[in-house]
């Protein structure tokens, strides 16, 4: 009983430290990426929970990536000139 209290209190804190990371924001403030993001956040988390014999250091591991590839993806596309098309203005009208 001891270990699952301390798993997860260890896991909280990693996916606190990891929405902190990514920016508080309200789900109805989040983009697409960002909610799947999260969903996938919670799901990893919720493994080393359920399964006391996984190792806890997966979901960590795990969760720093997705982190990590996002904030990635996002200063990349920042970098990028925004481009203006037909998608673009179909989307503005809508």
């Amino acid at each position: 009983m001891l270990t699952i209290i301390i798993r997860t209190l260890l896991i909280y804190a990693i996916v606190t430290v990891a929405v902190r990371i990514m920016g508080k924001r309200q789900v109805s403030d989040m983009q697409p990426t960002e909610l799947v993001t999260t969903l996938i956040i919670s799901e990893i988390a919720a493994l080393p929970l359920e399964n006391p014999e996984r190792p806890l250091l997966s979901a960590p591991v795990s969760i720093m990536m997705l982190v990590a590839d996002r904030d990635h993806h996002l200063a990349h596309h920042a970098q990028e000139p925004r481009r203006r098309g037909a998608s673009s203005a179909a989307i503005r009208s809508w």
